[in-house]
């Protein structure tokens, strides 16, 4: 007498979904990607319009696109670096995107 398998009762659903919800988290990653590139590219590109609005020096440009911007992603990235390796990947993402937005 053989003893019966065990009865695998997925729901056929559940298949067609995950790959589905992968895809569109890939999208929507893809498109903050871009975005977010386009944040970084454009206060480079206004720089001039902007330095001459606010009467500001080379210097203060320089600042505020180089050492301004990278200070703030090397200070913030550490502490959501770490809340990230915890799991709470949802988390971090969600919480990115609404301060961005």
């Amino acid at each position: 007498m053989s003893t019966p398998s065990p009865v695998h009762t997925a729901d056929p659903a559940d298949e067609t979904h995950r790959p589905r919800r992968a895809w569109a988290a890939v999208s929507v990653l893809a498109v903050v990607g871009t975005l977010n590139y386009a944040d970084r590219f454009l206060p480079a590109v206004l720089a001039e319009p902007i330095r001459e609005d606010l009467s500001l020096s080379d210097t203060a440009i320089g600042v505020i696109n180089g050492f301004g911007f990278l200070a703030v992603y090397a200070l913030v990235g550490i502490p959501i670096a770490r809340i990230s390796d915890r799991g709470a990947y949802g988390l971090v993402i969600s919480g990115c995107l609404s301060l961005w937005a």
